[in-house]
């Protein structure tokens, strides 16, 4: 789940000052409110690899199966019928956790294999 304050912002910079913190608050309320058993984990977004760093913009993660109450829950409070967000201050998005481990594992990869070259220009 994201938030972003207006559609551009979600393709602009990655500036923490784009992050709907109202729409995060009552997305947590949401949940705190009505599925008190599902974890909120706060996550770095994902970005292009070229990124060496970037701000925490807000994101939460859900430890939810797609399809469960909870996500379909989310999806018709969050998504169009038709598909895509209702608006773009909270974006639902669903990412499998193998995937989302994949992108983690190459970061990380991508990070240690810049250090020894660091290490081997020295």
């Amino acid at each position: 789940m994201h938030s972003f304050k207006t559609a551009g912002d979600a393709f602009s910079s990655l500036d923490p000052e784009a992050t709907d913190e109202s729409a995060r608050d009552e997305f947590i309320q949401l949940m705190q409110e009505h599925f008190p058993e599902v974890e909120l984990h706060d996550v770095f977004d994902f970005v292009s690899m070229g990124w060496e760093s970037w701000p925490y913009l807000g994101s939460i993660a859900l430890g939810i199966e797609q399809d469960s109450p909870v996500y379909n829950a989310l999806v018709e409070k969050y998504e169009r019928p038709e598909g895509g967000p209702r608006s773009c201050n909270a974006v639902f998005w669903a990412l499998p956790y193998d995937v989302a481990k994949q992108h983690h594992d190459a970061r990380v990869e991508r990070r240690r294999l810049n250090a020894i070259e660091d290490d081997d220009s020295e």
